[in-house]
């Protein structure tokens, strides 16, 4: 079964679903309404960001396969930019940036 569709959202502790559908509420427990309101909001950017770095990890993983016996420096040079570029913007989506 797939999961809910993202992009997820939060309204105060409630994660919602693309469609508004809530999907889970970190209202349980002693922690606060700040921590529940911060907790949800981190499952939510985790969840969000989760197919974007699996799939630039996969990328990254069969690239190094293919550039291990590459002997062009400046290919090597450039793919790593372009990889630098990648994980920075999909960081920095998990990061809430």
């Amino acid at each position: 079964m797939q999961h809910s569709p993202t992009p997820w959202t939060c309204d105060d502790s409630e994660i919602l679903d693309a469609n508004g559908v809530e999907v889970a509420d970190t209202w349980w427990g002693d922690t606060g309404r700040e921590r529940r309101v911060a907790d949800a909001a981190f499952i939510a950017r985790a969840c969000n960001a989760h197919d974007e770095l699996v799939s630039a990890l996969q990328d990254f993983r069969d690239d190094l396969f293919n550039l291990k016996n590459s002997d062009d420096l400046q290919h090597i040079r450039n793919w790593l930019g372009l990889a630098e570029g990648r994980f920075s913007a999909v960081l920095a989506k998990a990061e809430g940036k």
